[in-house]
């Protein structure tokens, strides 16, 4: 059991190790983690009050009844000669009971606020925490959402040698956005140029990866080819970053594998032929979405438009993405006529989520990289069309 002078020694320790780690610009904003270190300290008083009061009581008890006995300052009896007290001492039980109990919470109060958060920086690839040493992988990075000067907690799950490995979490975002030398394109198609592999669009946006204006072929170094595996070939999807105006330094920050897209010139050459005759029949039979749900499933800030273009026709506009759960994900699947998922604009979790609600229900879905009001009305229709 710690002694009250060693919880007033780690609170104090506690309180600097937070203060250390506290950028000056959020000294304000963590006004509510000192009081929590002042509640406890209060508590710790109050321990303090409660034991000698309850000491002095004892005693006092002690010396009416004649016994004479010599108590240290940690209240131990050092010296019992009668058997037939023992009421005395399931009072000093009762007192090191209580005394257990209070330092227990103090324990758990100061376990609750003790913990630190980090500083992240965004890196290339993956992240870093200067304060203790320590790489973020990109997975976690990606996972939690995490950007540049947010702040995390790490704890320590692992220790080898002098490699230590940690659990992440998201402690708070950065008040505003830094920004840093780094470019990223998403949904990027490999291409083969030569016996090179390069990325020169990004599907997100639909356009060329341009610097300074000019488009670029941008090569996957040999050194990212290697540590893939299975190996990376034409048509595969992946995400890139490199520093700003250093193509040459690109490296690969996600493979996106989504076993239905083809991304060869043959498959690409029907779909725009599809594109254009389906563009074509649109103009001829004009749809009417009334009555019909429309389900659109990623984080996509273009919903606005989405929505717009949906109710013109009649439809009813529904939305959800990775931050609702999963029950009222599973509600709008149950309402829809139609769901049309954002490969974009959603993780690999949700998908698989949703495709399987979809299938539960037999309800229609489709995906698509485009993000186009237009196209995805166009999705929309050729959906309910084939349904």
């Amino acid at each position: 059991m710690l002694r009250l002078d060693e919880v007033l020694q780690r609170i104090k320790d506690d309180m600097i190790k937070t203060l250390e780690d506290t950028m000056p610009e959020h000294l304000s904003k963590n006004k509510d983690l000192f009081d929590s270190y002042f509640e406890v300290l209060k508590s710790v008083e109050q321990l303090i009050e409660t034991k000698k009061k309850n000491m002095s009581n004892w005693s006092n008890h002690l010396d009416e009844g004649g016994e004479k006995r010599s108590i240290s300052t940690d209240a131990e009896i050092l010296i019992t000669n009668k058997p037939d007290k023992l009421g005395d001492v399931k009072q000093e039980d009762t007192i090191n009971s209580s005394e257990s109990s209070l330092f227990e919470n103090i324990d758990n109060q100061i376990e609750t606020i003790e913990k630190p958060m980090y500083l992240f920086e965004r890196k290339i690839l993956g992240g870093y925490l200067p304060k203790i040493d320590a790489i973020v992988p990109e997975g976690i990075v990606r996972r939690l959402g995490l950007e540049h000067h947010d702040y995390v907690y790490a704890t320590e799950v692992a220790s080898f040698h002098h490699f230590k490995k940690y659990h992440y979490e998201l402690a708070k975002k950065a008040d505003i956005v830094i920004p840093i030398d780094r470019v990223e394109y998403k949904y990027c198609p490999i291409e083969s140029d030569g016996s090179l592999l390069v990325v020169r669009k990004s599907l997100e946006t639909d356009l060329d990866i341009r610097i300074d204006g000019v488009p670029q072929s941008i090569r996957i170094p040999d050194f990212e080819i290697s540590r893939i595996k299975p190996p990376l070939s034409e048509g595969d999807i992946i995400d890139i970053a490199f520093p700003d105006e250093k193509p040459e330094l690109c490296r690969i920050t996600y493979i996106h594998r989504v076993e239905h897209l083809e991304i060869d010139q043959k498959s690409n050459k029907f779909q725009k032929k599809k594109d254009i005759q389906f563009t074509k029949d649109l103009k001829s039979v004009e749809l009417n979405l009334e009555g019909k749900h429309v389900l659109i499933v990623g984080n996509d800030p273009n919903k606005v438009h989405y929505k717009e273009k949906i109710e013109s026709r009649g439809g009813i506009f529904l939305s959800v993405d990775d931050k609702d759960s999963i029950a009222s994900i599973e509600s709008c699947v149950k309402k829809a006529d139609v769901v049309i998922l954002l490969l974009a604009r959603l993780g690999h979790i949700l998908m698989k989520q949703v495709k399987k609600l979809c299938k539960e229900w037999n309800v229609p879905f489709e995906t698509t990289f485009n993000i186009g009001a237009d196209k995805i009305t166009q999705i929309v229709s050729e959906a309910l069309i084939s349904k």
